[in-house]
């Protein structure tokens, strides 16, 4: 009877354990860019950062970085050509007295890992057709600009 019990008990964790896997992983939401968002759509190079007192540019730091959005909804950050950050993404877009933006909220692949380059949520603005602006939604934080590779 006990041996059943513990049987039974097992069962329903290993059932319920499953059930809310099945549940997360489908409930997670990539949203494929479409409309104005597709405009994102390839890969762009990183031409600088600049902060409250300085500016980061691939000349002053000896580095490269690029970030390519997916049409699927799947981005990928590389620096100096490694794979440095890769996700999902979901997006909003919205306007202010600045013009139109894209809320655009990265989700990472790697759980555990601390780096990050840009915040969870993001402010990108396409200046023209070649431009990328992405900040996060505060006064006095970093903006980046990247542009987009030929």
């Amino acid at each position: 009877m006990l041996d059943l019990r513990h049987k039974t008990i097992t069962t329903a964790k290993t059932l319920l354990f499953f059930s809310a896997f099945v549940l997360v992983m489908t409930s997670c939401k990539k949203d494929k860019l479409t409309g104005d968002a597709k405009t994102l759509s390839g890969t762009w190079q990183w031409a600088k950062t600049s902060g409250e007192f300085s500016t980061l540019t691939p000349d002053n730091t000896g580095s490269t970085k690029t970030i390519e959005f997916i049409d699927k909804g799947k981005y990928e950050i590389k620096k100096d050509g490694k794979r440095f950050e890769g996700g999902r993404i979901t997006y909003s877009e919205s306007s202010n007295s600045y013009g139109n933006f894209f809320k655009l909220e990265f989700h990472r692949n790697t759980l555990f890992s601390k780096k990050r380059e840009f915040p969870g949520e993001s402010l990108v603005r396409l200046l023209g057709i070649d431009s990328l602006y992405i900040t996060e939604n505060a006064f006095d934080v970093p903006t980046h600009i990247y542009v987009r590779q030929k």
